[in-house]
């Protein structure tokens, strides 16, 4: 099966780190304020028309701005599930806090902000928007999060993320070495 993804290259450097997040799901910008120090990884794969990544990193941001989505939207939205630590979604005016087991959906033809304060691991699923059938107004992080889960954790999915269905996914190529 087709991989996708980028793997650092030799240096690893943070700017390494953006190309890899960049060249596994869309053009992002990526910030830390311990570039220096900076760890991360990235397992990735794809399914049919879904990419399926594993992101492993120290405190970063990363941002898709209006100027990186003109003429590079593929009509895509990202689902993302926490698994360790925590991050904060934010688009189109609106944010939600995500902890172990809570998952926000995201739409990549709006801008949008992930950040995370701390080392974190979660699991992010980018796939075409038509895969859901879904009014605009419902792809909002903290709308959706809420429509599917009422406001509690995310139970199944997370457990059963946990307990090792993740790990028995085979990946190719796309191991991003620990940067």
């Amino acid at each position: 099966m087709p991989s996708t993804g980028a793997a650092p290259r030799a240096g690893h450097s943070f700017d390494s780190w953006e190309q890899a997040v960049s060249g596994t799901f869309v053009p992002l910008q990526a910030s830390s304020p311990q570039r220096e120090r900076f760890r991360g990884s990235i397992r990735a794969r794809e399914v049919g028309a879904v990419h399926l990544a594993e992101v492993s990193a120290s405190p970063h941001q990363v941002r898709r701005p209006s100027k990186l989505i003109r003429g590079t939207d593929s009509g895509q939205l990202k689902l993302s599930l926490q698994l360790r630590g925590h991050g904060l979604v934010c688009q189109d005016g609106r944010e939600t806090l995500l902890g172990p087991g809570d998952f926000a959906l995201y739409d990549t033809s709006h801008p949008y902000v992930l950040s995370f304060d701390e080392d974190f691991r979660a699991v992010v699923l980018m796939f075409p928007r038509e895969l859901l059938r879904l009014r605009a107004d419902d792809l909002t992080p903290v709308a959706l999060y809420q429509q599917l889960t009422g406001g509690r954790e995310g139970g199944f999915l997370f457990e059963s993320v946990e307990r090792g269905v993740w790990s028995r996914w085979s990946f190719v190529g796309v191991d991003c070495p620990s940067i």
